[in-house]
């Protein structure tokens, strides 16, 4: 801060302004991508614990009945409330395999398009669609994900699979 006989009470020089400025933009440039990293994971969590209690119904359904639910309505479990009874939610999407349970993130303008399949013997799998470019591949990493193939037909060609 410079003071002088023009200026006495002092004030701040364009050079000074313009190295806070080029601080901030820096900082900014760190933390925005490692934010999105952490609001993924958020969402990946919200749904991994739908899913997770999904498969629990599942299963409790085929006790019952000596085969799987194709409907979730059919289900009479509880969900995150922002659920609709046939697993359309805020965030994601849930559905129904023979066997397996399937979750999907919505792609919406801070998220990403991953899936989540957890089969009936308790493998999970992470599916990172191309769509999603490297963030949707750091997010199954993130979570622990080792990949398993790339561009499988499981997901017609257009995801990497990591298994979890």
């Amino acid at each position: 801060m410079l003071k002088s006989s023009k200026y006495p009470h002092g004030g701040f020089t364009l050079i000074e302004l313009l190295v806070v400025v080029l601080i901030i933009g820096i900082l900014t440039a760190i933390a925005l991508p490692q934010y999105k990293v952490v609001v993924d994971k958020a969402n990946w969590s919200t749904m991994l614990d739908a899913v997770r209690a999904l498969r629990n119904e599942q299963n409790f359904y085929y006790l019952i009945n000596g085969s799987y639910a194709t409907n979730i309505s059919d289900l009479s479990g509880s969900f995150p409330g922002d659920c609709t009874e046939n697993g359309d939610c805020t965030k994601f999407s849930l559905s129904l395999g023979n066997g397996y349970v399937f979750g999907s993130l919505k792609k919406s303008k801070v998220g990403i398009n991953n899936a989540l399949v957890l089969w009936p013997n308790g493998a999970a799998e992470c599916y990172a669609y191309s769509a999603s470019g490297a963030r949707g591949r750091k997010l199954c990493v993130a979570i622990g994900g080792i990949k398993e193939t790339e561009d499988d037909a499981a997901c017609g060609g257009d995801c990497t699979i990591y298994s979890l």
